[in-house]
């Protein structure tokens, strides 16, 4: 199950109603309100699920999302931990497509409200815990 989830969100009223509404589900929210704090804090500790928002001050969300992802540029980083766009800024199917390489999931803020992200996060949650462990190289 995620339990521990980083919010990176300038908007902070934004931020904060969703932490508010999913705490209630057992998640504990940690919030970021620009781009390099969020890729700060995503650094220092080791979080079950990131959401990250795109259009951010200091750094973008696309930028952070290939910092994290990057093994020389943040060894410290977990992969074991998901990472979902949530922004309300779209882009086209190729930019999507991409993106997803290194995301789980892209989500429009305006077409999901804090329950149904909680209906997706558990939904995510399950077919994880569904799939077989593999070591590297035994398919």
């Amino acid at each position: 199950m995620y339990k521990s989830i980083l919010y990176i969100e300038d908007e902070r009223q934004i931020a904060e109603i969703y932490a508010e509404l999913l705490k209630p589900y057992g998640y504990e929210i940690e919030l970021a309100y620009d781009g390099e704090s969020g890729l700060q804090q995503a650094r220092s500790k080791i979080y079950d699920l990131i959401l990250l928002d795109l259009m951010l001050p200091y750094r973008s969300g696309t930028e952070i999302l290939d910092i994290l992802r990057d093994k020389t540029k943040s060894p410290e980083f977990s992969d074991a931990t998901d990472i979902i766009i949530l922004t309300n800024f779209d882009v086209d199917d190729a930019t999507r497509q991409d993106i997803l390489k290194k995301a789980q999931g892209y989500l429009i803020k305006v077409d999901v409200t804090p329950k149904k992200l909680v209906e997706i996060l558990r939904g995510m949650e399950s077919k994880k815990q569904a799939w077989p462990s593999q070591a590297p190289g035994t398919t």
